[in-house]
């Protein structure tokens, strides 16, 4: 599938073809040691899938977890590298620097290239206009 170049809101932006009554799951900021395990093991238990929000930071901590979240096949995001608050006042080259750290982690942890983006802390429907994926 080609990247697209406008960003995803809702589910069906990204899967069309996903009932109506869809939700989204994100679980953000880790892999954490101890809650990540427990999260994918009721997630497993009740059959249900997620979309793992990873700091590069955690995926070099955990790499393990990494590699466990997509076995389960969840799916990740990208979350930056350190989390830095506020994400929209960083420059553009903060910006890139973060979401290219965040990017090379994951995949050093065993994972493909996350397709998605989550700016940490930000709120609201859209994101900030300047950020762009810097892998595209």
């Amino acid at each position: 599938m080609a990247a697209s170049k406008a960003p995803a809101y809702r589910i069906h932006d990204l899967r069309p073809d996903a009932p109506t009554d869809s939700v989204a799951l994100t679980i953000d900021d880790g892999p954490h040691p101890v809650w990540t395990p427990r999260i994918l093991d009721v997630l497993r238990l009740n059959r249900v899938s997620a979309t793992f929000s990873v700091v590069g930071a955690q995926a070099v901590a955990n790499p393990e977890l990494v590699r466990r979240i997509v076995a389960e096949g969840h799916s990740l995001c990208n979350h930056s590298m350190t989390h830095p608050q506020p994400f929209s006042r960083r420059t553009p080259d903060q910006i890139r620097i973060e979401m290219t750290r965040a990017q090379s982690a994951i995949v050093d942890a065993g994972a493909e290239p996350p397709r998605l983006f989550r700016a940490p802390g930000e709120t609201g429907p859209r994101p900030s206009s300047r950020l762009r994926p810097a892998w595209a």
